[in-house]
């Protein structure tokens, strides 16, 4: 995994955000986020002063007020690069701002949408079920940045706020959290 590549997918693009266009170094992670999603990758060495690694000199938000203190493990899935690609088509398919419905029942994630007054879903199986998820929207191009392909994804759901989403990995103590949409919000 390209750490640096995979946080700045979480970057935000607005130049009024500047304080949020860059990569910031905490003591012991990495962390980017655009205000709708966040990207952490952890485990780093320890070091004495946090900092933007752009160099910006702006206060970076306290991340950690927004990182969920309670949440429930839904599931876990592998998504391969072949279904990056499905998601990726279904993304382009759906539009600029790619909302759709997500579940997760009968070991299934479900992603139900709406393009041009035509609906769908796709699903993909998962392992490990524990909980039926509580159905959200979500932007799915912020979803597809979240997976690192053919790794073990963790989701979680926060139990209390406004229901984040948590995608984790163990094996690169690396998660992202994705705030959720309104479903009417959707092309």
């Amino acid at each position: 995994m390209d750490t640096i590549k995979y946080l700045e997918l979480a970057t935000s693009k607005d130049t009024g955000r500047y304080n949020l266009n860059s990569i910031y170094r905490d003591k012991t992670c990495m962390v980017a986020t655009d205000g709708h999603r966040l990207h952490l990758v952890g485990g780093l060495a320890e070091i004495e002063k946090p900092h933007h690694l752009s160099g910006i000199d702006a206060d970076y938000p306290d991340y950690q007020l927004v990182l969920p203190k309670d949440t429930i493990e839904i599931c876990s899935l592998k998504i391969d690069k072949k279904q990056v690609k499905q998601l990726k088509a279904l993304a382009n398919l759906i539009g600029k701002i790619p909302i759709v419905r997500m579940t997760i029942v009968n070991h299934q994630l479900r992603l139900e949408y709406t393009s041009a007054g035509i609906g769908g879903w796709l699903t993909l199986e998962v392992q490990d079920q524990k909980f039926t998820f509580t159905p959200i929207g979500i932007r799915l191009d912020y979803l597809i940045d979240a997976i690192i392909p053919d790794q073990r994804i963790t989701i979680q759901q926060a139990l209390s706020g406004h229901n984040p989403v948590m995608f984790s990995y163990d094996s690169y103590k690396t998660f992202a959290l994705i705030m959720p949409c309104k479903l009417d919000q959707a092309n």
